[in-house]
């Protein structure tokens, strides 16, 4: 098994990357996924290299932007936003080859004209969204997303890093996001047969496979091919709570069905024994064949 932790879990407030890297270092990870919650510093390559040798995934919005009220939208229908979002996404790629990240994931983008980070401190939520009342046509934001795609594989494969998109999902606000069924996915891929991967988001799949209606065996059995790496947290009601393990997880039966890549917890707000407690399930019930221990 392949088992991450992604720095998200240390606070519901950006945290100190450096403070985050050093809680984890002696867990006995096998990578870190350098997640979108920590505050915008300068020196962040050094960060990371000073911890050391370890294999690094890198997040949306790893590095930060030193606005701390902006956010990635690759599929905005509002051009000035998506300009934004997009040179962001680059530096973000140029930052992941400097310290030579095995993938970078962006979020597929949303149809919400304005959104902005509702970092109230909330806990688990403290990173959700808040998004519009006025609400994009899929199929104009759809081909803005593919048009940038296409630029920023391009940018990938000239910093030779892998290029990933995350999984949505919500069943409180599924008419904001672009990319969540079986068929989007199809359909994004027809259009960007290369170059493009996806970091599978068990919860937000789960949740979208809820509300449409689809099979989540399916979907993992038709894109396993495509997978790059997969997040794993558990949810107990109707949103993605980002929650530790238990034993009891509805997570723990798909750990089975799950190809052999980084499987990241993805958690907010947690403790170092939780993410410990978890490592050791996720290792309990790594038995199956698909994937290596």
């Amino acid at each position: 098994m392949q088992l991450f932790v992604s720095t998200t879990f240390a606070s519901p407030e950006p945290s100190e990357l450096e403070d985050v890297l050093g809680l984890i270092k002696h867990l006995g990870f096998d990578g870190v996924e350098l997640g979108s919650t920590h505050k915008w510093q300068p020196d962040l390559v050094d960060v990371v290299r000073r911890q050391g040798s370890t294999r690094w995934l890198s997040h949306n919005f790893f590095p930060p932007a030193p606005e701390s009220d902006f956010v990635i939208n690759i599929a905005s229908t509002e051009g000035g936003k998506r300009r934004a979002s997009l040179d962001h996404v680059k530096k973000c790629i140029e930052f992941a080859s400097s310290i030579n990240a095995e993938l970078y994931t962006v979020h597929p983008g949303f149809l919400a004209q304005s959104i902005r980070p509702n970092n109230d401190g909330k806990g688990a939520n403290g990173y959700d969204f808040n998004f519009s009342g006025n609400i994009a046509k899929r199929e104009k934001a759809f081909d803005i997303l593919v048009d940038s795609l296409s630029s920023l594989t391009s940018v990938a494969r000239g910093c030779d890093v892998r290029l990933a998109i995350e999984t949505e999902g919500s069943l409180t606000n599924p008419q904001s996001l672009l990319i969540q069924t079986p068929e989007d996915f199809a359909q994004l891929f027809d259009a960007i047969p290369n170059d493009l991967w996806i970091n599978f988001n068990l919860a937000h799949t789960s949740l979208a496979a809820t509300l449409y209606g689809f099979s989540v065996r399916d979907f993992i059995s038709k894109f396993a091919s495509r997978m790059a790496a997969a997040e794993i947290s558990h949810y107990e009601g109707k949103r993605d709570e980002h929650l530790p393990l238990n034993d009891r997880s509805w997570v723990i039966k798909w750990l089975e069905h799950l190809p052999d890549v980084p499987l990241i917890l993805e958690f907010r707000n947690a403790t170092v024994n939780d993410l410990m407690s978890s490592r050791d399930i996720m290792r309990r019930h790594s038995t199956h064949g698909k994937i290596k221990n």
